[in-house]
């Protein structure tokens, strides 16, 4: 899994959505600091990044507003509580 963190400026966001390939796996995104999760990006264009949700529905993204990435497959948060007790 490859994280990028929050705080990183969103042209370098943007750069690395224009190279990622379609249906990339993709776990969750940072918009504006709020969890989304999301199946898998879509594409890049035009400033707005398309995923797949986990519903299989589009979801379409300002690139801009993206703080961050969690790639591959993303585990629930729960599962790790009790690594954190």
């Amino acid at each position: 899994m490859i994280n990028i963190v929050s705080n990183t400026e969103p042209e370098r966001i943007s750069e690395l959505l224009k190279k990622l390939p379609p249906n990339c796996p993709v776990g969750i995104l940072y918009v504006n600091g709020a969890e989304m999760p999301v199946a898998s990006f879509s594409n890049y264009s035009n400033g707005l990044a398309y995923f797949v949700s986990l519903d299989s529905q589009i979801c379409i993204v300002n690139g801009d507003r993206i703080d961050g990435i969690i790639f591959g497959v993303a585990e629930p948060f729960e599962e790790f509580e009790d690594d954190f007790e």
